[in-house]
């Protein structure tokens, strides 16, 4: 639960300010009593205004500003939300000449809501308790660079564990962001954002996450949104280029680019070893044969490759 502050700001037609002023008055306090509901319960909140000046006519409007100490609001289960709204509100103001008080005079004045009148305050999402008495920020730590294509893993505070994020790359940070953050313009003209879905902190909260492949390399910040896209934290990342898969030319060749020959190897079908017959001068094995293992039949199949030979 929380003890809301409640303020409430009432300008004062000008008719009655210049009549009050007409009259000699020149200060006003007092209270007043404001009238809200929340989640449609209603509330009654005592209210204090302090000394203020009445202002004449050239100096602008008369505005009353008057503060109290609400009840308590206790919040339900996460997920649900707190509707607050305004009501009638009365004022109980003491107008006066001088700040001695000697011929002040009540003023007592009824402000109603209109029947179309949008009154609404505030709509208060719960949430999750934060893990202790204290607020817990909500980070993110990430590698600092990461491969297109490979698996990371970022770390929020264990209070936030079983939280869902939308993760996401951007080169920009959103609106909300803090101020004085780069903001990356022109990186992010040039890269796009780059999703990488929804999941909930895990134990010791991390989340794994992957990296497209097809991210393109650049520098980018890797975010954190809640479910209504709300931007909820950030930290900076290096995407770099997708390792090269492997080389698909097919055979290899020896130095020099000499021909193979066709004769230089014996195979041993039992065991799937090769020898290397020698034939003068000194012979060069590029590589040695493959084995491929199928693991229904467990057979081993030996793979002929051409062996070049340095003669």
């Amino acid at each position: 639960s929380f003890t809301p502050t409640v303020t409430a700001k009432v300008t004062v037609q000008s008719s009655v300010r210049n009549a009050i002023h007409f009259v000699g008055h020149r200060f006003a306090d007092g209270g007043s009593v404001s009238h809200s509901t929340v989640n449609g319960v209603p509330r009654t909140t005592n209210m204090t205004v302090p000394l203020t000046p009445i202002p004449h006519y050239p100096e602008g409007p008369f505005i009353v500003t008057a503060t109290g100490t609400g009840d308590p609001i206790v919040a339900g289960a996460a997920g649900e939300t707190i509707t607050v709204a305004a009501g009638n509100f009365t004022s109980n103001l003491v107008v006066m000449k001088k700040e001695d008080r000697l011929d002040e005079s009540p003023q007592t004045t009824e402000c109603t809501i209109a029947p179309d009148q949008d009154v609404t305050v505030d709509v208060i999402q719960v949430v999750a308790a934060g893990g202790g008495e204290d607020d817990v920020e909500l980070t993110i730590q990430a590698p600092a660079t990461a491969k297109a294509g490979s698996g990371i893993t970022a770390t929020f505070p264990e209070a936030f564990v079983g939280e869902t994020y939308g993760m996401r790359l951007e080169a920009s940070l959103p609106t909300g962001a803090p101020t004085g953050a780069s903001q990356n313009v022109a990186a992010a003209a040039a890269l796009p954002t780059v999703p990488l879905g929804s999941h909930a902190v895990g134990a010791g909260g991390n989340m794994p996450l992957t990296i497209p492949a097809d991210a393109p390399a650049g520098d980018y910040y890797l975010i954190a949104s809640t479910s209504d896209q709300q931007y909820a934290a950030w930290t900076p990342i290096s995407i770099l280029p997708a390792d090269a898969g492997p080389d698909e030319g097919g055979e290899e060749t020896g130095d020099g680019g000499e021909e193979a020959g066709d004769d230089d190897v014996a195979e041993d079908t039992e065991t799937g070893a090769s020898n290397l017959t020698r034939t003068g001068g000194s012979t060069f094995l590029l590589s040695g044969l493959g084995a491929l293992t199928l693991m229904a039949g467990g057979v081993a199949l030996v793979a002929r490759r051409r062996i070049g030979s340095d003669l």
